[in-house]
């Protein structure tokens, strides 16, 4: 009897676990990392990583929620919303 193809896991990385994230820092640095790169060590697609995060930053601020807060009031590291 054949075997039956097994399907790749779609479980994406949680908020709560950010570690895939932390390595493709580690690896790529802060301000190099991609998506893709914590896509690719989570074991999941970038698509599916998306769910979760809408974009880079939004992996840092689950990381490092307060990594801007030496800096001036009213000044952020974030993109600017329209």
């Amino acid at each position: 009897m054949p075997s039956t193809p097994s399907k790749r896991s779609t479980k994406p990385p949680s908020p709560q676990s950010t570690s895939p994230a932390v390595t493709a820092i580690n690896l790529a640095g802060r301000d190099r990392f991609t998506t893709a790169d914590v896509a690719a060590i989570a074991g999941c697609s970038i698509g599916t990583l998306y769910r979760y995060y809408k974009d880079r930053i939004a992996i840092l601020d689950a990381i490092w929620p307060d990594r801007d807060a030496h800096l001036p009031t009213g000044f952020r590291l974030t993109k600017p919303t329209n």
